[in-house]
This record gives C-alpha cells, structure tokens and sequence, in this order.
C-alpha cells in the first residue's frame, strides 16, 4: 500500500533543463510525407490488454485503487506511460496498442473516477487539497497529478529501473504536462497531443468554467442525463461544446463546409462535406441525422472510434460502467479546472516554462473547431515552450482531429519514437 503525499508545485525558478535550439524542431505529417490514408483496419478486434492487480493508494487514512494494464512484448525496449482523456479509459487506447507494443514497454492506466479505478469523493479530494495547501482552482487537476506520479514511480519506476516516457492526449496530455513539472528521478520526457488546458483564457472559457463549476456542486445525476449533456453533439457548457462536433464524424479526411454548426436544430447533428449528394461525403455514406442514431457497426468506423474515445466500445459498455453521483460531479470537476486553468498563461511566464524535461507537442490540423478546438492553441504552446529555452519537438498531422491514438495510430507511434 503506498501513501500519496504531496508532491511541491515547482517553482518558477527551478533550474531549467538545458536550453533548445533557436531553430523550432517541427515536422507536418501529411500524405506522401509520413501520413498513410487508412492506418488502422477497424474491421479487425481492437487489442484490449489485460489488466493487472490494481495499484493501492492511501488519501486521509482512506485506501483506494488503481486500475492498470501492462503490455509487454519486450520488457528490454523503453517504457511508455498512456494516460487517457477526460471521463475515459484505458480502452481508448484498443487502436494504438498493437502499434506501440512494437516499440515500448507500455503501461496504460484507468485515472481515479475512471474506468475500473476506485471512485474517490470529490469532498475527500478537496480535504486533501486544502490539507496539502493547493489552491481549490487546481485540487483535483493536482491530485490526478500525484496519484499517477506515486504509480509511476512505485509500479512503473520500480518494475522496470527505467525511465518513463509519459504520453497522452487531452486531459492525458494534461497531465503529462504536470508531471512533467515534477522534479524527478524516473521521468524521461512526455509526449502530449491536444493536452488540455493548452487554450489562453477568453470570455468564452471563463462562461464556461462557470457551467462546469455549477454542474460540479450539482449533488444529484441521471446516467443517461450526464452522458448526454457531456457527449451529445448538440449540448453546450456555457457557449462551448463539451465535445466538438466533428469528433463524431469520419470525414475528417475530406473537405468540410465553410460553417457547418450553422442553423443546427436542438439534438441534430451538423452539416456533413459537401462532396457527395445529400451533403455527405464518401467515407461517411450514411443517412444518421440525430445523436440516436449514431452507430457503433463496423460500417462507420472513424464515427466508432469516435464514440469508443468517450462512450467505450459501445454505448451498452458505457452504461455498464460504475457510475454515481461522485464520478458526475468529478468529471465535471475536472472539465471546470482544466477551463480554469491555463498552460500558456500567466501572460510572461507562462505555466509550461516550469517544464524539466523535452516535450513533444502534436495535434490533428482538423482540431480547430472555433468553440474548442486544440490545434492552434497546441501549436501556440509550443512556440512558448521554445521562446522559454526548453527542449521540444512540434509533430502536426493533416487531415486528423482530436485522437490521433484512434484515428493515426502509425502515424503517432513514429513520433513516440521520436520521429
């Protein structure tokens, strides 16, 4: 049984890792230059590991567990960490697994509240935080941080005498970012696509942190209600979508209309490409006009995996998925703290200066929807980094939206090995 104790929030002096060059490291994937068309064939079973005895951690005298799951071909190669998204899970990762096994000896864990982990009250965590004397805007983002930081330091660090690479989009790569602040002995290096918190702050945000804070204090929830105002495409949070639309479409290799939110009715889903008849595209070729309707057959399966990133291999998994009302309130929690908070800023010493190893940052060109997209503000964060002097890498992949890890599993495994 370990202990989590609290680990200090670096200091805006600590010493900095040896300087980058002047020359930003970037690289674009598109096809022809590193970018296959179709890189994974859905038809097939996606690898789904098996997990381990769970990983057992002490808060306020409370024990809770840690889902995990090994996947080792070659326990010699380097090891790679994964950390899911938001409300997610290890299976998100079913795509890219058969890829990085190849390359890593992988480790992939279910965050607490998510998955098969222990769900941990959001009350417990806020007496920790005040306990430990961070600051209520960052409680559950730094508990995240701590907990999987005890993990890979007490499991991963000592199973392996290894080094970690630390990888994972959205709140993943959030989180790798935050790790990747620690003073450490076992981290090598983080790779993050479209982390979260990665946007400057604007009056949009801050409307909706403001939702998200009230949806966290909200005491009661529906299953079906929370699923739907957290992944259904027409849902809002204070003026932003929880989930850009185009996440759950397969065109996202094919052009798309010039607004394609405009004039969409309440639980209607947007505008498709405008490349075929009836305004779908060829790889969509399918009527689905309501979020009722979205499939999890085989015969649309970028629209799969899209569901598969937030809602599991199939929307029955989900609700099969412990819930309660603690979990609602923590994923909301957590949506309002990574609104709250913000890497590229305070502006002039921009929270990612405190970075203490090399980072990789890489996002899909298709990840730019105006209400919450992260391609830009991911590109931004980087030419931050390198303004700071800190080594890092920028790796942009056309015609790809926010899961790289389901949608260009090859692609991705090339810039884990450091392509």
């Amino acid at each position: 049984m370990a202990l989590v104790t609290a680990f200090p929030t670096p200091s805006p002096h600590a010493p900095a890792v040896a300087p980058a060059s002047t020359t930003p490291d970037e690289r674009h994937f598109r096809q022809g230059a590193g970018l296959l068309e179709d890189e994974t064939t859905y038809g097939l079973p996606r690898m789904l590991p098996p997990y381990k005895n769970p990983f057992t951690y002490t808060i306020l005298g409370q024990s809770f567990d840690l889902a995990y799951a090994h996947v080792a071909v070659d326990t010699t190669k380097p090891v790679l960490l994964l950390l899911h998204g938001h409300s997610s899970s290890i299976e998100e990762f079913g795509d890219l697994f058969d890829h990085v096994r190849k390359q890593f000896d992988v480790y992939a864990v279910d965050m607490p509240n998510c998955g098969r982990s222990s769900t941990v009250p959001v009350s417990t965590v806020d007496a920790w935080a005040q306990q430990n004397g961070y600051p209520p805007f960052r409680a559950g983002l730094l508990f995240l941080r701590d907990v999987l930081a005890a993990f890979a330091d007490d499991v991963v660090f000592a199973h392996t005498g290894k080094k970690i690479h630390v990888a994972g989009g959205s709140l993943g790569g959030n989180m790798a970012l935050w790790l990747g602040c620690l003073q450490t002995s076992w981290l090598d290096r983080v790779t993050v696509w479209s982390p979260g918190s990665a946007w400057k702050r604007s009056v949009l945000h801050d409307l909706a942190t403001q939702t998200a804070g009230a949806f966290a204090a909200r005491q009661t929830w529906n299953q079906m209600e929370f699923l739907t105002a957290t992944y259904g495409p027409s849902a809002h949070v204070g003026g932003l979508k929880p989930q850009p639309w185009f996440w759950y479409y397969d065109c996202w290799g094919e052009s798309i209309a010039a607004d394609p939110t405009a004039n969409v009715a309440p639980g209607q889903l947007p505008a498709k490409c405008t490349l075929l008849g009836e305004g779908r595209c060829q790889k969509c070729r399918n009527s689905v006009t309501t979020v009722a309707q979205l499939p999890d057959a085989d015969a649309y399966p970028l629209m799969a995996a899209r569901k598969v990133r937030y809602i599991g291999a199939s929307f029955e998994s989900r609700l099969a998925e412990p819930f309660d009302n603690e979990r609602a309130r923590w994923h909301w929690k957590i949506a309002y703290e990574t609104m709250a908070n913000s890497w590229s800023e305070p502006a002039g010493a921009p929270l990612v200066t405190q970075l203490t190893v090399p980072a990789t940052f890489a996002a899909g060109t298709k990840d730019d929807d105006a209400n919450g997209g992260l391609f830009m503000p991911t590109r931004e964060l980087f030419a931050a980094t390198q303004l700071a002097g800190k080594p890092c890498k920028g790796r942009w992949v056309h015609d790809s939206g926010h899961s790289l890890h389901n949608e260009r599993p090859l692609t991705l495994t090339a810039i884990l090995g450091g392509q």
